[in-house]
């Protein structure tokens, strides 16, 4: 974050917008969980079931909106266990959407990135002009 400051002295990273598709989903949880007070929203698609690693970090979180998507054929993160890491993320946040889409892992189609940045636009336009 540091690099990015200096680099891209106009980036607001008070407010970073993460996301990512399956480790890059991972990561961006990982990033959240150390610094929380800069994060805005996530958006990730299939996060690794790895992520309840962080158990003890997950209530660190603060309460601001995530949204996951998860292709319901996905046969490396199957259902099941996407439904379990979805559960105990709202045993600790209360800010959750989740989609099922009809996909299978390796797929993130335009279609489904469009729907991830629709929610970082809802979540902008919600701070900044109170929609």
């Amino acid at each position: 974050m540091n690099r990015v400051e200096s680099e891209f002295p106009t980036v607001n990273t008070k407010k970073i917008y993460l996301t990512g598709m399956c480790k890059g989903a991972l990561k961006s949880f990982q990033l959240a969980v150390n610094l929380p007070e800069k994060i805005e929203a996530m958006a990730l698609k299939t996060p690794l079931p790895q992520v309840l690693f962080l158990n003890d970090k997950l209530a660190q979180l603060k309460n601001w909106p995530i949204f996951i998507h998860h292709g319901k054929y996905d046969v490396v993160v199957p259902m099941v266990q996407m439904n379990n890491l979805i559960s105990r993320i709202n045993d600790c946040h209360s800010d959750i959407t989740f989609v099922e889409t009809l996909e299978s892992h390796d797929s993130y189609r335009k279609d489904e990135r469009k729907i991830s940045f629709d929610f970082f636009k809802s979540i902008y336009d919600k701070n900044q002009f109170g929609k």
